[in-house]
């Protein structure tokens, strides 16, 4: 009567134990770089949009500088 695990039943477990933990941290490993991703996405739009803003004010300056000098 065999009693306990051999050692090939434990190698076995070990490695099919690793295999699972190798997957879910490679599927955290894709989820982090995906959230960086998306959080790099929205600082760029970010940083878009108020160069814009910045642009269309200067604009708006100058032209108010022009009707400013025709003026006087």
């Amino acid at each position: 009567m065999k009693r306990g695990f051999g050692v090939i039943e434990l190698l076995i477990g070990f490695l099919m134990l690793s295999i699972l933990v190798a997957i879910f941290l490679n599927t955290t490993l894709i989820q982090v770089q995906e959230s960086k991703k998306y959080n790099y996405n929205i600082g760029s739009e970010q940083v878009n949009s108020t160069i814009n803003d910045i642009e269309v004010n200067k604009q708006k300056s100058l032209k108010f500088q022009e009707e400013l000098l025709r003026n006087n």
